[in-house]
């Protein structure tokens, strides 16, 4: 299994998670979050917008954006130095705002949201498979 496979795959499992939290949202509903976390206080701030755009949003683009572009290197399809140079550039903004908002979570909200944990680790495993890629 290559490396645009492994990541590929882990996009999907983004998609399939940020849709499960923007479906949730859309239900008035809170997501799945064990004892100790305190995901409401996290998903109801006000950090939970990134440039006017709802962070799940601003996600589920973010995690279609890679899986179409590690896709389209796996199949060979489009100029590959461009495709690979946006994989690059977003999974770097991915990781990027995860750990933004992780530093938020710990020194500004002082409470934890264990989608967005599971989220920002993706995008930190992501990033590692990548960066192996290229060793």
């Amino acid at each position: 299994m290559t490396s645009l496979n492994i990541i590929f795959g882990l996009s999907i499992f983004g998609i399939i998670k940020t849709l499960y939290l923007i479906v949730e949202r859309w239900q008035n509903k809170m997501p799945y979050c064990p004892v100790g976390f305190q995901c409401k206080l996290v998903l109801e701030s006000k950090y939970n917008h990134l440039f006017f755009i709802r962070n799940d949003i601003v996600g589920l683009v973010g995690y279609l954006v890679i899986a179409a572009t590690s896709l389209m290197l796996i199949l060979h399809l489009g100029p590959t130095a461009i495709v690979q140079d946006i994989l690059i550039g977003s999974i770097a903004f991915g990781v990027a705002v995860s750990l933004v908002l992780i530093y938020i979570q710990k020194y500004i909200l002082h409470a934890w949201c264990f989608i967005c944990l599971v989220s920002a680790i993706n995008m930190v495993v992501m990033t590692g498979v990548l960066f192996l890629d290229f060793l």
